[in-house]
């Protein structure tokens, strides 16, 4: 014989009883849990995303340090990495950089990226316009020559650019314009004082020019040499006949003689017969 037990279901307000008690146990379970949590363990909370901020576009000149900005960047304890589009890299906040060539149409793109204490990172970029810096040139000088002589320019070309500097173009040029065969000029013919130009000229186009005088000076006049000849003609001794052709001008020719026989006479003439009145010791003098 089969019985049947029949439970009698509580009443609503049981049931809405137990359905608060669960409610306030899990509500206090998330209390504890966020107690715990924030007493205990210290969880972080979730940090905003960092922003990079690169500042620019920059101007910058070649072989000069430049200088970035990207102090404006926002996040909590960032590593600044810089990429400045020429193939080099920098960190920190405000790093220099120095470009090593530039032109009118050199322009970079500069990258910041930022990463905070977290581990997230922003990249912005911006840009840096490289410009040309012009060479130098130095003429040196004064310098001296002798008419008709060479002499050596000893002038000097550079450029701040390493780049533009192992192509840079160094000419001179005489009074005239006319290119100098550097770096020996040529003196002219005629004494007084030239003027000469030194030009550097970049690959960009830029230059600059340096100019130095060259006094041109005669030749010294050396003095010529006198050298005489005399033999005795007849027998009486008192006739000779004296020769100055012999003599010589290291730089020139004998133009004029001068004889003084000693005797109180003289003569012109590179050979000339003097006759003496009377017998004695005479000096006899040839000036040329």
């Amino acid at each position: 014989m089969e019985r049947q037990a029949h439970i009698p279901n509580p009443p609503p307000d049981d049931r809405r009883r137990r359905s608060l008690r669960v409610v306030l146990v899990v509500m206090i379970l998330v209390l504890l849990s966020a107690v715990i949590c924030l007493v205990v363990v210290r969880c972080p909370r979730p940090q905003p995303a960092p922003h990079a901020n690169p500042d620019g576009p920059y101007t910058c000149s070649e072989a000069l340090p430049c200088q970035f900005d990207g102090s404006q960047s926002t996040g909590a304890d960032l590593v600044y990495t810089w990429d400045f589009g020429d193939g080099s890299t920098g960190s920190g906040a405000r790093p220099t950089h120095v470009y090593s060539d530039g032109c009118a149409t050199c322009v970079f793109t500069v990258t910041l990226t930022v990463t905070d204490r977290p581990g997230q990172t922003d990249s912005t970029t911006t840009k840096a316009k490289v410009e040309n810096r012009p060479p130098t040139a130095v003429a040196g000088g004064p310098y001296t020559c002798t008419v008709g002589e060479a002499v050596t320019l000893q002038g000097e070309c550079n450029d701040p650019s390493p780049v533009d500097d192992a192509v840079l173009q160094c000419t001179w040029a005489d009074f005239h314009g006319a290119a100098i065969s550097a770096p020996t000029f040529q003196c002219p013919q005629t004494a007084g004082q030239v003027t000469v130009t030194l030009t550097a000229t970049d690959k960009d186009g830029a230059s600059a020019q340096d100019t130095t005088t060259i006094t041109v000076e005669a030749k010294p006049n050396l003095s010529p040499i006198a050298v005489i000849r005399y033999e005795l003609l007849g027998k009486t001794g008192v006739r000779f006949r004296f020769d100055g052709s012999g003599s010589t001008d290291p730089d020139g020719t004998v133009v004029s003689y001068h004889w003084d026989f000693g005797d109180g006479t003289t003569g012109e003439e590179p050979i000339i017969i003097h006759t003496y009145a009377e017998y004695g010791r005479h000096v006899i003098t040839l000036t040329v």
